[in-house]
């Protein structure tokens, strides 16, 4: 099995987990090698400036979406998903 083989196409990743965060989710994402198309979006409560900032330092970020997140939300996510 190669490595990244099983990866799913899209990620809603919050920052604020137990246990490993999801920055350091993201650190050890991006380690993994695969010649898919991820995406990724941070689904958080945190509206602090500095968190989306950080957030568009990752390439692999699509957007940060702050909570809660709705159905239209959601329906554009997929939409976008679509089209990519």
């Amino acid at each position: 099995m190669l490595a990244g083989e099983n990866l799913p196409d899209i990620i809603l990743l919050d920052i604020n987990m137990p246990i490993m965060d999801g920055w350091q989710f993201l650190d050890e994402f991006v380690k993994i090698e695969s010649h898919k198309l991820i995406t990724i979006y941070i689904v958080s409560s945190s509206i602090d400036p500095q968190d989306i900032k950080r957030a568009k330092k990752y390439q692999n970020i699509s957007n940060y979406i702050v909570k809660p997140i709705t159905i239209k939300k959601l329906k554009t996510i997929m939409r976008d998903y679509a089209l990519s």
